[in-house]
């Protein structure tokens, strides 16, 4: 009887034995889990800056926006894009290529007017798909799809971008049915100088203007709206008329860098056109 008591009284101490057993190892392996987790995130900063736009809802930054110019619209807007969203953007480009010049007829090649490089950032990737999504809301909402694959170009000392328009004059000759109605053109980098985006239609006697204004524009240029490259900030204007054809005063270059660097990032919205072609 004695045996018997002994071995009825072991079963409930094995049985708390293993299940304290099994609730230990159940506790190791999360607590291994949140700290491979956080080492992850502490050491590969491209996993951070990845899952971030998810974690976060893909929120918006604080930015500001001031008006250029009414007619054509000119945007100018601060903050659009954040510094570590700029890093990010930059440690994802895949390669740059030699930048190319498109013909009214569709026809695409290299030539001395455009020197700079670009790269067309991956679309499956959360950042990308949450600053295609923050574009889109800016202009009240549009189809995400209406916007192009996001284009990185990069100018180094010496390069530049003579005089261009964004949109085509007649898509019906490259067999489009859609034109760049509009474009953002966010700075990721600069650490050039006399290296904005220029407008020579658009003069603006800026000592008419408040002063603050220099800090966003070259207010010594006389005969054109030079836009300064800010980190982070973003040009917004619309190419076209509310007819459909292109709005030659948004004819604009990327001046040559003296010395240093700059990389912007280019945001295109297409619409569908079906009038009002030249």
């Amino acid at each position: 009887m004695k045996g018997e008591s002994s071995t009825t009284d072991a079963w409930p101490k094995r049985m708390i034995r293993f299940l304290s057993s099994r609730r230990y190892f159940i506790h190791s392996i999360v607590a291994l889990s949140i700290l491979l987790l956080a080492v992850i995130l502490q050491f590969i900063p491209a996993v951070q800056h990845s899952i971030q736009p998810l974690l976060r809802g893909c929120q918006n930054p604080h930015y500001t926006i001031r008006t250029l110019s009414y007619d054509p619209l000119i945007l100018h807007i601060e903050n659009f894009i954040t510094l570590q969203e700029s890093k990010r953007l930059r440690e994802i480009v895949p390669f740059y290529e030699l930048s190319k010049v498109a013909l009214p007829n569709g026809t695409v090649l290299f030539s001395d007017r455009r020197t700079s490089s670009t790269a067309y950032l991956p679309g499956d990737d959360l950042l990308v798909q949450c600053l295609k999504k923050r574009a889109a809301e800016f202009q009240g909402y549009v189809g995400v799809e209406n916007i192009e694959s996001l284009q990185v170009t990069r100018y180094l000392e010496g390069q530049h971008f003579k005089h261009h328009y964004d949109w085509t004059p007649d898509p019906r000759q490259v067999n489009e049915t859609t034109n760049r109605e509009t474009t953002i053109f966010a700075i990721l980098e600069a650490d050039c100088s006399m290296c904005g985006t220029e407008f020579p239609a658009l003069a603006i006697n800026w000592t008419l203007e408040d002063n603050k204004w220099c800090r966003f524009v070259d207010c010594n240029s006389t005969e054109a709206l030079t836009i300064k490259p800010i980190p982070g900030s973003a040009i917004f204007w619309r190419n076209l008329h509310s007819d459909g054809s292109g709005d030659a005063r948004t004819m604009h270059a990327g001046q040559k860098v003296e010395r240093g660097v700059k990389v912007g990032l280019n945001i295109w919205t297409r619409r569908e056109i079906t009038w009002g072609l030249h």
